[in-house]
């Protein structure tokens, strides 16, 4: 993995996002680690947007994070990684399930924790089959089983970068 500082790596997303106006935000964690955040902002959904945390020595990188809404993404990536993950959420090649005990918590926008990100491609790596046996189990009513662990109930919230669609179980 190439080496970058944190202005070096903010420059490198700015530039390959220039077109949507991204925002960088520098800033210190707790610990006393140096912080960039990055924004790329959702034109028709700003809940979804996709944001990037790097954090790191005085030098260099040590660990960057990556959302897409309130779902993460995680890992190491240095900035031709984040180009392309962001990429592939802002080419609506991603798709993310997020799950919500309730009503209220959907409409506090507290997740559950359980999250399923699927990956639509033309390749081998296409999550479009799992994707619609999910949406088309979450489109029926929840079984006893379901219920009773509590899993497969709630509000589930299913976004791309340019859709979104709630379903109530």
């Amino acid at each position: 993995m190439p080496q970058y500082t944190l202005e070096e790596f903010a420059t490198h997303l700015t530039r390959a996002f220039a077109s949507y106006r991204p925002r960088v935000t520098y800033d210190t964690t707790e610990k006393g680690e140096n912080a960039v955040e990055f924004l790329v902002p959702n034109p028709n959904e700003p809940r979804f947007s996709v944001s990037l945390q790097a954090k790191g020595s005085q030098k260099w990188v040590e660990t960057c994070t990556l959302w897409f809404g309130q779902a993460e993404f995680s890992g190491r990536l240095d900035p031709d990684m984040a180009i392309s993950a962001i990429e592939t959420i802002t080419g609506d090649e991603v798709v993310a399930i997020l799950r919500y005990k309730n009503k209220d918590a959907y409409d506090d926008h507290r997740p559950a924790g359980n999250q399923w990100l699927y990956q639509l491609t033309d390749d081998d790596d296409d999550d479009s089959e799992a994707l619609e046996k999910m949406k088309q189990k979450l489109r029926t009513p929840p079984s006893f089983m379901d219920k009773l662990s509590g899993k497969l109930t709630g509000v589930f919230e299913i976004f791309s970068w340019s859709e979104t669609e709630l379903i109530q179980r």
